[in-house]
């Protein structure tokens, strides 16, 4: 007797049906993901705490104090939305396979966004350099966000260099209408178009943000006011304070993008992005003013990666007012206590002219 399973026919009605349910299941998830809404508060406020370089998967310990961390800060500043920027996981530390990364890392992931399930607060994520160094690719790595319901987190079109390329919109307190962006953007690991040193956005991720900015304007009628995020620095972070003055802290080189590709002279070009806020640099927490957009580091969060204890751990918080726009910032400290950041950050006496090179 021939079993039903041989008949070729049955087979392939066997397997377009299963695709078919697999593409409803997947249009089903995606549809749900995407009627998520980030909208301005009723007092026309909306607030973002950034967390960055977590930096999973080295020690237990350290994983448990980072997720404690995170979900105090949650409950000091009752954010409306995360922005991770990069560096959740520490995934060359993978061949030790210490604690979560016994599992790989898929094993730590969920660890990275634990406290925000607890809290039930949405979330976008963006790769850094180090969360595409274990065994899962940095695609690989995005896909495991997107999979939590309350990631907002976008695939980025495949035309384009990277992975954690999108853009979301911030609707008004009392209209459907979007008050402002948020621009997610993938700066890769090590070299940029072959030049030793720290990745970078890509020419065709710079034209991508341009041409994305260029739609919006059209779709909406107006220059919406917008927010950028990324890992590694762009170069701007250096150059500037050779003759600008900072607010925050300044302790170790600026491990910028080893080639100046132009975004920030996209973001000047499209007049919509204000700020921007990156991560990568550990002992750096500063922001400063460069021709009309505010170039912010993030605090970093973690206890795990090196770090010079030059300040405390914590989160940047990022709050807009939608009428008349306005962006203020803070960092809340683990200890929970807020800096202000009023301290000036001088012109420094050496000039950094060169980009930290990629050698951790």
């Amino acid at each position: 007797m021939v079993s039903w399973w041989s008949k070729p026919t049955t087979i392939a009605l066997f397997v377009a049906s299963f695709t078919v349910v697999s593409l409803f299941l997947m249009y089903h998830v995606t549809a749900v993901s995407c009627s998520r809404t980030l909208r301005f508060q009723s007092n026309g406020k909306f607030k973002i705490v950034q967390f960055t370089d977590m930096h999973f998967g080295e020690n237990g310990q350290n994983d448990e104090k980072t997720m404690k961390q995170q979900a105090q800060i949650l409950k000091w500043e009752q954010p409306d939305f995360v922005v991770i920027s990069g560096d959740s996981i520490s995934g060359h530390h993978y061949s030790q396979k210490v604690g979560c990364m016994k599992d790989g890392v898929a094993g730590c992931y969920p660890l990275t966004v634990r406290a925000m399930m607890d809290a039930n607060i949405t979330w976008a994520y963006i790769l850094g350099n180090h969360d595409g160094e274990g065994n899962l690719s940095r695609e690989q790595v995005m896909k495991l966000d997107l999979g939590y319901p309350l990631s907002m987190s976008q695939m980025g079109p495949n035309s384009i260099s990277g992975h954690s390329n999108y853009v979301l919109q911030v609707l008004g307190s009392n209209s459907d209408k979007a008050v402002s962006h948020l621009y997610f953007m993938d700066t890769g690991n090590r070299e940029c178009m072959g030049v030793p040193g720290w990745s970078c956005m890509m020419p065709d991720q710079v034209e991508w943000y341009r041409t994305t900015s260029m739609e919006l304007r059209r779709k909406h009628g107006a220059i919406l006011p917008s927010l950028a995020f990324f890992h590694i620095a762009s170069q701007e972070y250096m150059t500037s304070l050779n003759n600008l003055q900072g607010r925050g802290t300044k302790k170790e080189t600026v491990c910028c993008s080893s080639v100046n590709t132009g975004i920030l002279g996209a973001f000047k070009e499209m007049q919509d992005v204000k700020a921007t806020y990156v991560g990568h640099d550990h002992n750096n927490d500063y922001i400063v003013d460069y021709n009309g957009v505010t170039l912010n580091y993030g605090r970093k969060t973690g206890f795990g990666g090196y770090f010079g204890k030059h300040f405390k751990r914590g989160a940047r918080v990022i709050q807009i007012t939608e009428s008349p726009f306005k962006i203020d910032t803070w960092v809340r400290q683990e200890d929970g206590t807020i800096d202000r950041q009023t301290d000036t950050l001088t012109t420094s006496k050496s000039p950094q002219l060169k980009c930290g090179g990629a050698n951790s």
